[in-house]
């Protein structure tokens, strides 16, 4: 079931943290230790969600956060998937697949007309998956929703 993070506090941080573990254990060695990488992360959440441009969103399972994602409009009805990430313990069960597909036709709703996202060549399962549920590689540059190149990716759309 797909659910959209609109408030942060100390259970949403957590459950983030349990969702993004291999994400978080990368980013660890740049901080000086978990409670100040947690601090930092509630904010950058926080300020994230209050722009409408941007949300968060996860899939749940039996009761638990199984995968999530965020999306950023980068200008109107164009809009970028990034951070999709499924917990080790849950993947090849289709919840991925579930998530960018609820994803997809919400943002559908409220007016989306192209959806990016931007994957590692070597990121087969995630081709494998955006495949599955309409995105097209584009020859296009990997230039994220910041307007960063990011060399080594491939971008990936769904034209709505």
């Amino acid at each position: 079931m797909l659910e959209r993070i609109e408030n942060v506090n100390e259970q949403v941080i957590k459950k983030m943290f349990l969702l993004y573990a291999e994400s978080m254990a990368d980013m660890e060695r740049e901080f000086k230790d978990r409670d100040e990488m947690e601090a930092s992360y509630a904010a950058f959440l926080k300020e994230f969600i209050e722009n409408p441009k941007q949300m968060v969103f996860v899939e749940t399972a039996e009761k638990q956060w199984v995968c999530g994602l965020r999306a950023v409009e980068s200008e109107p009805g164009k809009w970028f998937l990034e951070a999709v990430e499924t917990m080790p313990g849950h993947r090849n069960r289709g919840y991925g697949k579930k998530l960018i597909r609820h994803v997809t036709e919400f943002l559908k709703g409220i007016g989306a007309k192209k959806i990016d996202c931007i994957i590692g060549k070597s990121n087969l399962s995630s081709i494998k998956i955006h495949s599955d549920c309409g995105f097209k590689e584009t020859k296009e540059p990997p230039v994220n929703c910041w307007g960063e190149l990011e060399e080594g990716r491939i971008l990936f759309r769904l034209e709505i």
